[in-house]
């Protein structure tokens, strides 16, 4: 593919927007689309961005196309529904998924993609927005080598490291697991910071010493990718994980129940008033996080 190839990109949130900002300004014409209007509008303002109407418009107008979107649901729609990827893609399009999503969307998504000449690749991402703004965004890629090879050049652009990891779906395996370690630091933080702020304990030097281990970077590492802190980014990372891995698994340890239960409690439950258990632990967390990076 050449360098200046025209590229797609769908889901212009935090992390799709400034990665489809730094292809235009690398040089590339692309072609993007995103629910938002206020998405598209800062989008349209970037010279080198055409804005279009539908996912399926602009997987006709390009040989590349990457998605950076919220769940398995709206991946799924954008690209198997009506006026989605695959209905408008051409035979030799490829098209690479950075969303974290279960590695069952990954393979169906390839499946289908396959019977009409597309390739798919799932390219979850290791970063938050820091990342993405500067190119420095790590991919872990599941699919045919060969696709990532002819859209290594773009993905180098808006990355700093891409590495291949296995067929489709495992990609998006290997990024779960990084999420479920990330929250079973974090939770096993909350519960420890939890007990210091309700006892005699000096805080400080426990803030101090957990400052130096790898468990509590980590942890505050979550928490810090989200603005205003609090819990949220512990659910996001988790959500998936706990769906595809301890429900079809069925392994249980005394920490994923801890996890699933913030799962369960606040991301299934998003609008209850009084917090739950929990959701104090987490809260507890992002409070001593903020703490020490005063």
């Amino acid at each position: 593919m050449a360098s200046k190839a025209d590229v797609g990109f769908i889901g212009l949130g935090r992390m799709g927007g400034p990665m489809a900002r730094n292809l235009a300004q690398a040089g590339h014409a692309v072609h993007v689309f995103d629910v938002d209007p206020a998405a598209i509008a800062k989008a349209a303002a970037v010279s080198g961005i055409t804005v279009h109407v539908a996912p399926g418009e602009v997987a006709g107008r390009v040989d590349a196309l990457l998605t950076a979107l919220p769940n398995n649901e709206i991946v799924t729609e954008t690209y198997l529904g009506r006026h989605g990827i695959l209905a408008g893609g051409r035979a030799g399009l490829i098209t690479c998924d950075c969303s974290t999503v279960s590695p069952e969307v990954s393979q169906k998504i390839h499946a289908e993609a396959t019977g009409r000449g597309i390739t798919h690749l799932d390219t979850p991402m290791l970063g938050s927005s820091p990342q993405a703004e500067n190119g420095e965004v790590f991919f872990m890629v599941g699919g045919d080598p060969d696709a990532l090879r002819v859209v290594q050049p773009m993905l180098d652009i808006i990355g700093r490291l891409t590495m291949h990891v296995g067929a489709s779906g495992m990609g998006n395996r290997i990024k779960l697991l990084h999420n479920a370690l990330g929250a079973v630091n974090a939770v096993a933080v909350a519960e420890s910071s939890r007990v210091v702020l309700q006892s005699d304990l000096n805080g400080d030097g426990f803030i101090a010493g957990a400052g130096e281990t790898i468990t509590w970077r980590l942890a505050s590492g979550i928490l810090r990718r989200d603005a205003g802190g609090g819990a949220q980014p512990i659910v996001n990372g988790v959500r998936v994980f706990t769906l595809t891995y301890l429900d079809a698994t069925g392994v249980v340890t005394s920490t994923s129940s801890a996890v699933r239960s913030v799962r369960i409690e606040l991301a299934t439950e998003p609008t209850r008033t009084a917090a739950p258990p929990s959701a104090d632990i987490v809260s507890t967390l992002a409070t001593t996080v903020r703490l020490r990076n005063r």
